[in-house]
């Protein structure tokens, strides 16, 4: 086994003052606080450094176990495998080379075994930007990030450019999200705003010409701005970029109606204020995942272990038709008075054969049931749709295979649609009416614009709540199947759509099912293929009422099999 540790020279004295001159050093290196990114075999810590060039604040990325699907992809690749953060390494010194605004790097190390990499580091200095694009663009920012309509369209021609720019020069960048890049309003910088790149590890360098560096500009547009924004905020975003380069990404036929199909209608979708508590988490002595806003009720009810949370009984149990043995739920209530909160538990021991092959099949053989919930935990809240908060998660997956897992979600607010909706939708106003229908269409597109899926769009796992104010706001529950870019997107999506029909009750009126479709359909019109917006309109309510009969002959067939084996 050998390591290699490179340390810009600026750099050499204060890290040696500060005991991080060997790979070992930088591997165990307690972080200032807690750390600011946790994933299953990495993480990220703050440190503080003393005289480091200039510069006092560090982020050290720390990779434990190069995942064995790297290694493959490299070697299918023909290409010598590294480690996440050696990718990021050489992907910050090629963009600092081209003049894009990336961290400054500092010191990386990577641990290699029979010549394949097995653990690794990056040190880079903080960006003295403090927020991301989310916190500007995305849906009821807070007062210090809300701009006026002038500030925010120049802020998108801005986004525009820089993107256009790493296009020009041959980057392609398969994560371009609002959290990676890190924007502060600056009078003195170009345009008046100040931009950082972060998690910049799958940068592809090459030429611009080449057929695998095109990317359209609408799945770019969907990549870095998944809020909604309207016709005149999308405009601004490609005339920024086009001012960078002409056309650069408008090939295979895009044109401007290509890119403003997938945002260009519907309300912006409501969050709650407290959604990014969904996904801040720490990590305990014993590996469980907690989320810093529920670790004090946690640790008062003694479930701040694997082992508590594994072997814990005194929840009420949930009983589900067809829920497998292997799988249990529990309703848990901790605290007393104004601190009690509810909390559902889902565990998964030993899961069956079948399910262990299955899920090999699919490419996750790292990831449990209760990882991949919180995966998808992470991309909803990432694309702005309102979900359960994840308190606490543990797993147990030895060489691919699940032997445990538990995930503890805090209770969301509101009822489910399945039984809010009989008793309040006669007597609701018109207005609310189609709030609510604006807010579950928001939900189901962006959802199915990002590429993920459902597989269970019920109404009994959509939960409506009503603000103060008047406006809803709807949660998204139950993702544990969920699937994201499947082979067949369009089968998917006319499945969620399906259930979301079959189950809504028989009071919500054909015209306003009817006026959800007409909220949930524009952004498909970029793939209608010369067809009018009437038949897409029309081919898409015919699949989805084909697809609920086949839901409904199925249930009744059930229920026939069930009542016979009842006698």
């Amino acid at each position: 086994m050998t390591t290699r540790v490179i340390i810009e020279p600026a750099y050499r004295e204060a890290l040696r003052a500060a005991g991080l001159d060997s790979f070992d050093a930088f591997m165990r290196a307690p972080g200032d606080g807690p750390p600011a990114s946790i994933h299953r075999t990495r993480e990220t810590v703050v440190l503080r450094i003393a005289g480091g060039a200039g510069a006092d604040r560090f982020f050290l990325k720390r990779t434990f176990r190069v995942p064995g699907s790297h290694v493959w992809q490299d070697l299918l690749r023909r290409r010598r495998p590294r480690s996440q953060p050696w990718r990021e390494w050489e992907a910050l010194g090629l963009l600092a080379a081209a003049g894009i605004p990336v961290p400054r790097r500092v010191a990386v190390g990577e641990q290699r075994s029979s010549g394949l990499p097995t653990a690794g580091f990056v040190l880079m200095e903080a960006s003295n930007c403090r927020r991301h694009l989310a916190d500007w663009l995305g849906p009821d920012p807070t007062a210090d990030c809300r701009l006026a309509p002038a500030a925010r369209h120049r802020l998108l021609m801005e986004v525009g450019r820089l993107h256009g720019v790493m296009r020009q020069r041959g980057f392609l960048w398969p994560d371009a999200r609002p959290s990676h890049v890190l924007a502060e309003p600056d009078a003195a910088a170009p345009g008046g705003w100040r931009f950082c790149l972060i998690d910049v590890e799958r940068v592809s360098a090459g030429s611009s010409d080449r057929p695998e560096f095109v990317m359209p500009l609408e799945k770019l547009l969907r990549r870095c701005l998944p809020f909604e924004p309207t016709r005149f905020e999308q405009l601004a975003f490609w005339s920024g970029h086009c001012a960078s380069r002409r056309n650069a990404f408008l090939v295979g036929g895009d044109d401007t109606a290509a890119l403003l199909a997938p945002h260009s209608h519907g309300a912006a979708i409501h969050l709650n204020p407290t959604a990014r508590d969904n996904v801040r988490m720490v990590r305990a002595p014993d590996g469980l995942l907690i989320n810093e806003r529920d670790a004090a009720a946690l640790r008062a009810a003694r479930l701040d272990s694997t082992e508590a949370l594994l072997d814990c009984r005194h929840g009420r149990v949930l009983g589900k038709h067809g829920l497998a043995e292997h799988r249990q739920r529990l309703r848990l209530e901790l605290g007393e008075g104004s601190g009690r909160a509810v909390y559902y538990l889902k565990r998964v021991v030993r899961p069956p054969l079948r399910e262990q092959v299955a899920r090999l099949w699919r490419g996750h053989a790292g990831d449990s049931s209760a990882w991949r919930e919180w995966h998808f935990i992470r991309r909803l809240t990432e694309i702005g749709v309102p979900t359960m908060r994840c308190a606490a998660l543990a797993d147990d997956v030895r060489r691919g295979w699940e032997r445990r897992s538990v995930l503890l979600t805090a209770e969301v607010p509101g009822e489910p649609l399945e039984r809010w909706l009989p008793e309040h939708w006669p007597s609701l106003s018109r207005e609310r009416r189609r709030a609510l229908i604006e807010q579950v269409a928001a939900v189901a597109r962006l959802m199915h614009a990002a590429r993920l899926y459902h597989r269970d769009l019920y109404t009994s796992h959509l939960f409506v709540w009503w603000e103060s104010d008047g406006r809803p706001l709807v949660h998204v529950i139950d993702l544990a199947r969920m699937l994201e870019r499947p082979a067949r997107p369009w089968r998917w999506q006319i499945k969620d759509l399906a259930a979301l029909h079959y189950s809504t009750p028989a009071v919500v009126s054909r015209a306003d099912r009817v006026r959800f479709l007409r909220r949930y359909a524009p952004w498909l019109e970029h793939a209608a293929r010369g067809r009018s917006r009437h038949g897409l309109y029309r081919a898409l309510a015919v699949a989805v009422i084909r697809r609920a009969e086949r839901m409904r002959r199925h249930d009744r067939s059930r229920s026939r099999r069930s009542a016979g084996a009842a006698r």
